[in-house]
């Protein structure tokens, strides 16, 4: 609405905005009626009276027709509790009319008091992707230093004994396996099943180790090319003479190469593996396991 007493038109049909002009007229009539009552005059009253007028009626030994008596200030001059209340001098006179005024005011909305709101303070920078990419957990390389001298050695006695050169790529590989056999499990936040073990007083019966899928990256020298296999000499035994038969020459099996151990034949070299958050004291106890085997076990990679 524009104003008190205003509407606000729309283009409609002939026939509704006549009706609209009507209803307007109607509504007019009607507080101008109330607004005419609001001073308190007494009236016949045509309307039922409400249930708790009645009640101080009769509290007061006042019959319907003194009703009529009594300064009405309710809508379309209805009489009110608050109207006997002053009548009978329980109340101010002039509290009923008072109240009226107030509900009438109050039922308008005040928009004198309006106040300019505070400007808004700017937004805080979105962050870039440069920070986004800082923020995000950051992997980690662990290296360790582990010697294949005695690698090498059992290298040596394994083909001086059966005539079979075992690449390092091999005891790399099968070392690995081996490493990977009960890791700690990783330093992760515990799930639902992790929770509902706990509650149950089960996670100390849950294994506490599981298998990695770690393999090393081994730096120490540049990569060669891998040679081709020679066939070695087989000598002749006493079971070849009798027989007539002449020792045939046999090759080395044939292994497929280890990626990032080809050409690995220093005494020292370097063995490091990235851990992702969380999995670096799995990833430690998965080197140890490969120093170990290789320096002071490498028996258990030739069968």
């Amino acid at each position: 609405m524009e104003g008190q007493g205003r509407f606000v038109t729309r283009s409609l049909p002939a026939m509704s905005y006549s009706r609209l002009r009507r209803t307007r007229r109607r509504w007019m009539s009607r507080r101008r009626r109330t607004t005419s009552t609001t001073s308190g005059q007494p009236r016949k009253q045509s309307y039922p009276l409400y249930p708790s007028v009645q009640h101080l009626l009769k509290d007061n030994g006042l019959t319907k027709e003194d009703a009529d008596k009594i300064p009405a200030t309710g809508p379309n001059g209805r009489l009110l509790k608050g109207d006997v209340l002053a009548y009978v001098g329980s109340i101010d006179k002039d509290y009923s009319a008072k109240q009226s005024k107030r509900i009438q005011k109050l039922g308008h909305l005040d928009l004198s008091n309006i106040e300019i709101a505070p400007s808004k303070k700017p937004e805080a920078k979105k962050q870039t992707p440069e920070s986004e990419m800082s923020s995000l957990p950051q992997e980690t390389e662990i290296a360790m230093h582990i010697s294949l001298s005695a690698v090498i050695a059992t290298q040596k006695r394994v083909q001086d004994t059966l005539g079979v050169k075992l690449p390092l790529s091999v005891f790399i590989s099968r070392a690995s396996e081996l490493a990977n056999e009960d890791l700690p499990l990783s330093a992760r936040k515990p799930d639902a099943d992790d929770l509902f073990y706990s509650v149950l007083g089960l996670d100390k019966v849950v294994p506490r180790s599981s298998r990695g899928n770690y393999f090393p990256a081994v730096t120490g020298l540049p990569p060669s090319i891998p040679r081709a296999l020679t066939p070695l000499p087989r000598k002749a035994d006493v079971f070849d003479e009798l027989i007539g038969t002449k020792a045939r020459s046999r090759t080395a099996s044939a292994l497929p190469p280890l990626i990032g151990a080809q050409g690995v034949a220093a005494p020292m070299n370097i063995f490091s593996v990235v851990a992702r958050p969380g999995e670096e004291r799995r990833v430690e106890a998965y080197l140890e396991k490969m120093k170990l085997v290789l320096e002071a076990e490498p028996g258990r990679l030739v069968v």
